[in-house]
């Protein structure tokens, strides 16, 4: 019984998994693919937060319309879409070991 009752637990924590790779999977694709048009207000603040490379000046600057002239608006939304198909490649991977791994749970389930 208490068995069970471990494998019934372990069962619904990989079924919440896959619901919410799943969700994360679908929102990145959307985003990836122009479905939504991303609404880009101060792109500059966050071209200084995506910049590891130390490509942007300005980034300590109170007005936003000085921070990063380096990127564009383009420039931050084709960051940003690659970043969203990185998210949903990553999240098909996982989705693909929770379904494995709940195919595992319910032969424990039998057994």
């Amino acid at each position: 019984k208490f068995k069970q009752g471990i494998v019934v637990f372990f069962n619904a924590t990989i079924i919440l998994t896959i619901f919410a790779v799943a969700t994360i999977f679908t929102t990145s694709l959307i985003y990836a693919l122009n479905i939504v048009d991303i609404s880009l207000d101060s792109y500059q603040s966050i071209a200084c937060m995506l910049d590891f490379g130390g490509s942007c000046t300005g980034c300590d600057s109170d007005k936003v319309h000085k921070m990063c002239p380096e990127w564009s608006e383009d420039d931050v939304k084709t960051v940003l879409k690659t970043i969203m198909k990185q998210s949903a490649t990553v999240a098909a991977i996982f989705l693909v070991y929770a379904f494995i791994t709940l195919r595992y749970g319910f032969l424990l389930f039998r057994h």
